[in-house]
């Protein structure tokens, strides 16, 4: 909730002749656009950053339980999630931004220790981790500043003792430099080669050059009258005075004239109803904080001596006092006025400065579903819009605030929507946000295979969707003394050039085994696209001891802890699957030999007409008979060739009960097995 102006200001240095009264704060609007609830990470939140993508739009970068989560500022969506180290107590994480690059700290031990180098330039799909620098002794950080202007990271020191001096001259190879001892610190700011330096429970400031890196040069110090933590400094732009926090309870903050380094005066100082202030923020004269239980505090100090609060929103309204809960981190520095804030219970607030913008936005019940699918579209745009144009990415569009749509066909559907208010426009694009299954199915043909011979069987996929994973359990019956069921492998099926094939579940001496593919494990594949075909090859053998008539089944059942499950971009689902039997047949049975047309196992004339087709007229020739591999079903006297001759030879069969075709033995492909 935004509370009135409660606050408290203090002395105001002595000699000073200012009616405070008769001051006038600078108009100051802090709306609400949205609050997200970051999961799967939702265990607590910690600071926050913020991002501008080359076309604009603006992201938001929050320190979790287990790592990072980007949100999208626009579609108001999470788009990616990294884990970092830990977890370890609250997890704490810093994150700074550079050129198209985040840079993320934490005091935690674990995956990805050390300072996170997130690339950015992926979005608006993903982003990428490009490294992790952890130097040794220094694995661990708290806190850290970039000087954007001039390249370099200044990172607190794993002890408290100093801050370190990291050259980003190559932005995914940092490299340390001189480290500067401060005897206790707990974070910095830099800028255009000065680092200011709150330095803990030393209770004091500082400012340092460090024009030469391989030699800083300190500038001055001086004590806060409090005695508290001194927590952080963020100096104006103007760097003629700095905002500062000691994070102890009934400790004021305070805005300092820093203009002669070697004079420092106490301008102002006030504190927001919680007495207990975290991380205050500068920009032009307003300081933006987030306070804790109060939640995130504005201020003007256009007038030094006259802080006026503007803005207050309470991101805690359970409580309010010096207690370690509520608004963690703010961020006021976006192009387009938004301000983030993250709270210690994972939610993310994201507030406009302006009356004017509008952020389309919008929602979806359901989101996923089998064709055809009905979805009612509701419209969630901050602003006030006065027309909408839809579009559902099938061809269809509507025009109505909340409108009904029906998905006939399986797929990922991009939502757009288009407003439009009385002082300007804007879009929105939601990607992949309509799941619909279609007849999204897997089977295996019957098959054959003669006696002690390995072979394979395709796995088929019919699919609408696109899939990023799939999990097979496979059982074939009749193992052990008939069969063998040996792997599944991926050569030759469309999913080939998949990046994981591991097998999850092996009992394949009993007829059982699990693969689970994956597209992209770090290597960037895309998921199989909609189609149809195989997608893996069972491989067995048939063994020595088989006999013509036996048979195995192949089916997928639960395996274990793994049943048949397919994912996509958006969500998991349970494609149905058709098993089939494979049969171990004769090597010299050419039952079907002369059967062209393949109808009904008997020659006739049908298979006449075929054959003249094929012999006089340019028609298909005959396919292979699948028990005499080495001739085709037309080759009626096996001399290699479909020509007049087995034309004579089936004609005399059909109608004058000719002798039929070749001795089967003739196209034995294990001579001396017939009798």
């Amino acid at each position: 909730m935004l509370l009135a102006a409660v606050f408290t200001a203090h002395a105001i240095p002595a000699g000073a002749q200012v009616d405070c009264d008769t001051v006038t704060p600078a108009p100051y609007t802090l709306n609400l656009v949205t609050s997200l609830k970051l999961s799967p990470f939702n265990s607590a939140g910690t600071d926050c950053w913020g991002w501008t993508a080359p076309d604009g739009t603006e992201y938001a970068i929050m320190g979790t339980y287990y790592g990072v989560a980007i949100v999208n500022a626009k579609t108001l969506e999470v788009a990616d999630t990294l884990i970092g180290p830990g977890p370890c107590g609250a997890s704490w994480r810093d994150i700074k931004s550079y050129r198209n690059y985040v840079y993320c700290v934490s005091e935690c031990f674990g995956t990805n220790a050390g300072m996170m180098i997130i690339d950015m330039k992926y979005l608006p799909d993903s982003v990428h981790l490009a490294g992790v620098y952890a130097p040794a002794g220094d694995v661990t950080c708290h806190n850290l500043s970039i000087d954007t202007a001039r390249g370099y990271a200044y990172p607190v020191k794993a002890n408290y003792s100093g801050f370190r001096i990291v050259s980003l001259a190559n932005p995914t190879v940092p490299v340390d430099l001189p480290f500067v001892a401060t005897g206790d610190i707990h974070d910095t700011y830099a800028r255009n080669d000065t680092v200011w330096a709150a330095e803990g429970w030393l209770s004091t400031f500082s400012m340092w050059d460090v024009s030469d890196k391989m030699n800083p040069q300190f500038i001055t110090r001086w004590s806060s009258p409090s005695g508290g933590y001194a927590h952080n400094i963020w100096p104006t732009d103007d760097g003629q005075h700095a905002v500062t926090t000691e994070e102890t309870g009934g400790v004021t903050m305070k805005y300092w004239d820093i203009s002669d380094p070697q004079n420092v005066q106490l301008a102002s100082q006030f504190i927001a109803p919680s007495n207990l202030a975290h991380n205050a923020h500068m920009i032009g004269q307003f300081c933006v904080t987030s306070h804790y239980q109060s939640g995130l505090h504005v201020v003007d100090l256009g007038m030094p001596e006259c802080p006026k609060q503007v803005a207050l929103y309470d991101t805690y309204p359970v409580g309010e006092g010096p207690g370690y809960s509520g608004c963690w981190g703010a961020y006021p520095f976006t192009k387009n006025g938004l301000v983030f804030a993250s709270n210690m219970d994972n939610r993310l607030y994201i507030f406009s400065t302006s009356d004017s913008l509008v952020f389309p936005n919008f929602s979806a019940t359901p989101r996923s579903g089998q064709a055809p699918l009905d979805v009612q579209f509701t419209d969630l745009t901050f602003g006030t819009p006065i027309d909408w144009d839809w579009a559902f990415d099938d061809g269809d569009s509507a025009f109505v605030q909340d409108p009904f749509h029906t998905f006939a066909q399986g797929g990922l559907y991009d939502i757009g929507l288009h407003v439009s208010t009385a002082t300007g426009q804007e879009d929105l694009t939601k990607n992949h946000y309509i799941t619909v299954l279609g007849d999204d199915s897997l089977n295996a043909p019957a098959i054959t295979s003669y006696v002690n011979t390995a072979g394979y069987w395709d796995i088929n996929c019919d699919n609408a969707l696109p899939i990023t994973e799939i999990i097979l359990p496979v059982r074939m019956t009749n193992v052990l003394a008939k069969f063998f069921l040996d792997s599944i492998s991926l050569v030759g099926t469309r999913a080939a050039y998949f990046e994981s094939n591991q097998l999850v579940f092996d009992n394949k001496f009993s007829g059982e085994i699990a693969v689970r593919l994956r597209a992209n494990v770090g290597g960037g594949s895309p998921p199989l696209p909609p189609g149809s075909g195989p997608i893996a090859r069972v491989h067995f053998r048939t063994r020595i001891l088989a006999v013509p008539g036996d048979t195995s089944y192949i089916s997928m059942p639960t395996l274990g802890s793994y049943s048949l499950t397919a994912k996509t971009i958006t969500t998991d689902f349970v494609p149905p699957f058709q098993g089939n039997t494979l049969t171990v047949i004769s090597p010299c049975d050419c039952s079907s030999h002369g059967d062209i047309a393949q109808d009904d196992g008997f020659f006739d004339a049908v298979d006449v007409a075929e054959l003249i087709d094929a012999v006089f007229f340019g028609g298909a020739m005959p396919p292979v008979d699948p028990g005499c591999p080495h001739v085709d079903r037309g080759d009626f006297n096996c001399d290699g060739f479909d020509d007049a001759t087995d034309l004579a030879q089936l004609i005399d069969t059909v109608f004058f009960g000719g002798d039929g075709p070749c001795d089967p033995c003739a196209c034995d492909p294990y001579p001396g097995n017939c009798p």
